[in-house]
């Protein structure tokens, strides 16, 4: 066997993965919580309010895992992936202009959806 030149391009895919973790999981879902103060001021609303907001993700990140791996069969990994992260990066965006803690809830749904789009069980199904 000869030896190819270049880096494996499993390389990459793992660094990708790794981004992608970092930035969807641990940038964004694991520092909800540091906003808790300021938004309860800013929308005269309970911590429990704002803690069923984190749980809804979860629930809805919950919810999606066992279609994840239909959908890659289905549709091009690369669009589901994409797709997820712009999503949830939308929703994060339109956290700032949410009037109420009920356009929050809806908002979480789609964060959920999005975060396993382009979170962790999207990178596991990538690296399989």
């Amino acid at each position: 066997m000869t030896k190819k030149s270049g880096i494996y391009y499993g390389w990459f895919l793992c660094f990708a993965s790794m981004l992608m973790l970092a930035g969807e999981t641990g940038i964004f879902i694991n520092c909800a919580s540091q906003f808790l103060k300021p938004v309860t001021a800013a929308l005269s609303i309970s911590r429990a309010q704002f803690s069923l907001f984190v749980s809804i993700v979860a629930f809805a990140s919950m919810a999606m895992c066992p279609f994840i791996g239909k959908l890659y069969n289905k549709v091009n990994p690369h669009i589901v992936t994409v797709t997820g992260g712009v999503l949830a990066g939308c929703a994060w965006m339109a956290l700032s202009f949410a009037p109420d803690i009920k356009v929050f809830y809806i908002l979480a749904l789609v964060i959920g959806g999005g975060s396993v789009l382009a979170g962790s069980v999207a990178s596991t199904i990538l690296m399989n």
